[in-house]
Parts: structure tokens; sequence; C-alpha cells
């Protein structure tokens, strides 16, 4: 049978969406579509989309659309299964340290004023520039998911009054598991898809009927960390590295220690984890990143997942079942 690889990139999600689909003509199209639909219901940056209606509604319930529901019921489950360190309640939290627009909006921002700029070169071969803060932002834990009610009945969401969702890297991974299991539905016979640090691939690859993914370098985005084998599954990269911004000051970024309501500050530059599904690995991902390199490990080791941490120092510790799988391919 011929190979019938498409290709297709575009932006979406606050990143660049890459497709790879060997199937019936159209389907790059198609799954384009519906990765928009899935923006328009999730981002926090469109007024109108689900998640904003819920964030808004001020304690009251809000009717939303079914994806909806699956990628709350997900991040819910997510928040309980990793004591809270994956906490979907962090909206508050980024707004407070500068990020309450698009990346591309905040980045673009004039740096502040009044801070005094110091590089810090730790033992390892990789500088770390931060930006002493004269005062810096203070905020809180953040609220956390107990109080959230989901009726999948009835498709309503209630937020109380005050508590604030970003999906943000758990709806990147959901849209790719949604989209990479329609497209074989669709008729695919394989398909990949990468957006912004989660990869998702189902179907038949070109490599041994699985894919070859290049795993890059926290540091050097031109160099591969290393490469994982996948087969109808996920592997995903958090990293403080690449979104972030001068705010109050200080460099920030994205990752929200849920204990404090700050970024986290665990001497952690990436963590990368492989699943299934690139949902539950985005979310462990976060967990493990809050926890720091020794408690992110353990906490790995818990959930059975594959995963690997570069500190600071651009050390790499890896899980348990991640090590026992290195050794298995070595052996």
């Amino acid at each position: 049978m011929p190979v019938t690889w498409a290709g297709h990139r575009f932006a979406a999600m606050g990143t660049t969406v890459h497709l790879v689909v060997d199937g019936p003509v159209g389907l790059t199209t198609w799954a384009e579509e519906k990765i928009e639909r899935l923006e328009s219901l999730w981002s926090r940056f469109r007024a109108d989309s689900d998640v904003s209606r819920c964030n808004a509604a001020g304690g009251s319930a809000t009717t939303v659309a079914g994806e909806t529901i699956e990628v709350l019921e997900r991040a819910l489950h997510l928040w309980a299964e990793t004591d809270a360190r994956f906490d979907p309640t962090v909206l508050r939290s980024l707004e407070a340290y500068g990020y309450d627009e698009t990346f591309e909006r905040v980045r673009e921002r004039p740096a502040d004023s009044g801070c005094s700029r110091l590089v810090i070169r730790p033992p390892g071969r990789h500088p770390l520039e931060l930006v002493v803060a004269l005062d810096p932002t203070t905020t809180q834990p953040t609220p956390g998911c107990s109080a959230i009610v989901i009726d999948s009945t009835r498709r309503t969401v209630l937020l109380p009054d005050g508590v604030g969702l970003d999906l943000g890297g758990v709806g990147k991974g959901y849209a790719a598991d949604i989209v990479s299991r329609d497209l074989i539905a669709r008729g695919a016979v394989g398909a990949c898809i990468s957006m912004g640090g989660d990869v998702r691939c189902a179907g038949v690859g070109p490599v041994g009927g699985g894919w070859d993914i290049e795993i890059e370098d926290p540091f050097d985005p031109q160099r591969t960390l290393f490469t994982s084998h996948l087969t109808d599954s996920a592997i995903v990269t958090s990293t403080r590295l690449f979104r972030r911004w001068l705010h109050g000051g200080r460099w920030q970024h994205h990752l929200i220690d849920p204990s404090t309501g700050a970024p986290a500050d665990r001497r952690v530059a990436a963590v990368i984890v492989a699943d299934r599904e690139a949902w539950r690995a985005e979310g462990w991902a976060k967990a493990a990143f809050v926890s720091g390199p020794i408690e992110g490990v353990e906490l790995l080791d818990r959930g059975g997942l594959a995963g690997w941490i570069v500190d600071d120092d651009g050390v790499v510790v890896a899980s348990a079942v991640a090590a026992a799988e290195a050794r298995d391919e070595v052996a």
C-alpha cells in the first residue's frame, strides 16, 4: 500500500500545530477546523468561550459543550490524582504575575524598570539569567477544585465566585488526543500531532509501525536530549524556559505552584512525561515540575509513569519506569 503522508502546520492554542497524516485527502483540513473549534471552547482569551463564561459567571451554573465537560472532568481527576499538585484553578495567579493576555501580547510589553539584573552561572554548563525584584508580587495558594460542580447530564459547570480556570496544557493535550483518535476513525492509517511540546501519535507510524520523536534539550533547542519511540501514545514537555516574561521586576513563567500561587521555583528546568494519553501526561508533568527534582521523580514513580526531570544544572533524572525501559532497550 503506498504511503500518502500529508503534512500541515498552522497556529492554534497559543502555539504552532504540526500535523502529519497518512490517509484520505482533506483530513488535515478537518483536523485544523476541529482544533480551532476546541480552542474556541477552552481559550481564556476569548470572551465567548465556555471557559471564559464559566470564569465570569460569579458562582452560577454555566451550560457548556460536551467536550468542555470531558476536559474539565479530566482536569479534576488529575487534581485529585496528583494531590492537587496539578491545579486548573491557577487563573488568578497567572493574571497577578502578568499573564493576563495572550502570550504574544505579554511578551511584547516593555520590560519593567527599577530592577537589578543578575546573571547566575551554576556549576553546570547552563547560565541562568534572573531578575531580582525590588518589590516582588505576592499571591496566595490557588483555591483548588473541591468546590467545583460538574453536571454531565445537564452539561453545566459551576465555579465558586472568585475561582478562575486555565486549562492550558491539559486542554492542548486533550485536543491532541481527540483529534488523533478521530483521524483514525475517519480513515487515517496513521497520524501524529505536535502541539508546542505535546506529541500524540495514533495508528501505524513510518518507523517500525511507530514514531521516533526527538525530545529537545530545554537549554539548547538545536540539541536532541533523547529519542522516544511512540506507538499509539503521547510524550509531553513542560518547561519554564520558553513561556516566560518580565513582570514586577523579575522573570516569571506560567508553571504555577498551587501551594504558593507563584511561579514554581524548585530548580527544575523541564519535565518530560510519556503516557497513553497526552492530557494525563500533561497533568503529571506539571505536578512533577512544581514538586522539584526529588519529590517530582517520587511522584512519577507513584503514578507509574515514564518521566524525566531536567534540573537547572542540566542533570536528567529518570523515573523508575523510564529507567527500566532504557535498560530493556540496551539489553
